[in-house]
């Protein structure tokens, strides 16, 4: 029984091992992408048992086995991620020093806290096993500092600094409860109550691992809910694109079927040499038209759609609209990117504006300055809105699907190699947005 408790512990200090080598990998390279998901799992287990049979038939030679060891972590690492050889090679000898260096520095610490009972401590098997948990938590906390600072695209960054110190508290509360072990393992007799330390020991540092690839997933999952929301805004976006351009042209088709009709009864009052009914009716069809034309016009007809459609809305209920607009036919942002921009910051600004009581606003700029394309909208709110973790906070209940607006907004900015602005100020929301006019793909 012995002899298998010492195998089955040894596999798992190597495993906690081999886990820490692939975080710190992932902080540098990419994961392969396997035809076969087993494949991917299953290099893992395999260079568990390859390290753990080759360092117990080299454990005479401590030289050999670390070279051993360096070049099995180094193969399947190279075969599991997507590194060159000398990158791969590079990158197993840093982590094989931290290895050790940290093994090294563990040592030197407990032996500075213990003193003369460090002896007694590492010589026991239960006490060298709990010095080495510390040292391999050691080794976890360092790897997922480097992790943090080094790989910037994994989802685990999306976590706040505040959200990444209270994850700490498991490995900081494991170190502690490894370190009280091992300072009372010389004092228990009982090979139950040592055998008992050890699960404790080896569970809390599995624990640690388990959680931190938890709240990975956590992470992830919430990353492809949002991506699925941010593509769904977008189909709803194009949607109403569509419907913009159908219904202006049924308004249209509508105008020319009227054009038709009034034209043929100041005809028949013409033939007759009615001339003053003539101008009464004139006086009143060009009232009516004025009402009817749309009154913003920029040689754009998606712009001229949204605008005007955005406008009516707006009067209606009782937002003052301001724009500053001129000819918009040479911009190169394309219509499905302007309804994405447009409709998202009018939609916002006037849902801001309903929440308020007293004077509503909505001021759009939107010009072609030659260089550059200015889009700005400033409107009135009822109160600030919040800004967490590098994004604004949405006011509407189902905060995953609404929250994507000016997320999508800034997706669309940086495909033209734009810039934005966001401010708020005394009551106003203000969104500046500058687009260089030439092509995403131009240098």
């Amino acid at each position: 029984m012995p002899i298998i408790m010492n195998i089955f512990q040894g596999l798992i200090l190597i495993l906690i091992e081999v886990i820490c080598c692939k975080i710190f990998f992932e902080s540098f390279f990419d994961k392969r992408k396997f035809q076969d998901k087993w494949y991917g799992w299953i290099l893992i287990p395999i260079l568990v048992l390859i390290i753990y049979l080759g360092t117990a038939l080299l454990a005479s030679n401590i030289l050999l086995k670390q070279i051993f060891v360096f070049f099995s972590m180094a193969f399947i690492m190279l075969v599991y991620f997507k590194s060159d050889f000398l990158r791969g090679v590079i990158i197993t000898a840093i982590f094989q020093g931290l290895l050790l260096g940290i093994d090294c520095v563990g040592l030197i610490a407990l032996k500075y806290l213990w003193g003369e009972q460090t002896k007694n401590v590492l010589f026991g098997v239960a006490g060298s096993m709990i010095v080495a948990l510390i040292c391999k938590m050691l080794l976890f906390g360092f790897v997922l500092i480097v992790r943090k600072l080094w790989n910037k695209k994994d989802s685990l960054n999306l976590l706040s600094d505040s959200e990444w110190l209270r994850f700490l508290y498991f490995p900081v509360i494991t170190l502690i409860a490894l370190i009280s072990i091992a300072f009372n393992l010389e004092h228990v007799r009982s090979p139950e109550v040592i055998n008992t330390m050890l699960i404790i020991g080896f569970g809390l540092v599995g624990m640690n691992i388990l959680v931190l690839y938890l709240i990975r997933d956590i992470v992830e999952r919430e990353v492809r809910l949002q991506e699925k929301y941010i593509i769904e805004e977008r189909n709803r976006n194009q949607l109403d694109m569509y419907k913009l351009v159908c219904d202006n042209f049924d308004k249209q088709r509508k105008r020319t079927h009227e054009y038709k009709n009034q034209i043929g009864c100041i005809e028949g009052l013409l033939i007759d040499n009615k001339i003053k009914e003539v101008l009464e009716y004139v006086s009143n069809i060009t009232g009516g038209l004025k009402k009817e034309l749309d009154a913003i016009d920029t040689n754009n007809t998606i712009v001229n759609a949204i605008l005007n459609s955005k406008y009516q809305e707006a009067v209606e209920k009782g937002i003052i609209f301001v724009l500053k607009v001129n000819d918009l036919s040479h911009i190169v942002i394309e219509s499905e990117d302007i309804v994405t921009i447009l409709s998202n910051l009018l939609n916002n600004a006037i849902e801001a504006n309903e929440e308020i009581k007293n004077e509503k606003i909505i001021k759009l700029k939107f010009v072609d300055e030659g260089d550059y394309t200015i889009i700005a909208v400033k409107n009135t709110m009822h109160k600030e809105v919040e800004f967490i973790n590098g994004k604004y906070q949405t006011s509407k209940d189902n905060a995953i699907e609404h929250g994507v607006g000016i997320e999508n907004i800034a997706d669309t900015i940086e495909k033209y190699n734009g810039s934005y602005i966001i401010k708020q100020f005394e009551n106003y929301f203000n969104f500046t947005i500058i687009i260089p006019n030439k092509k995403p793909n131009e240098s």
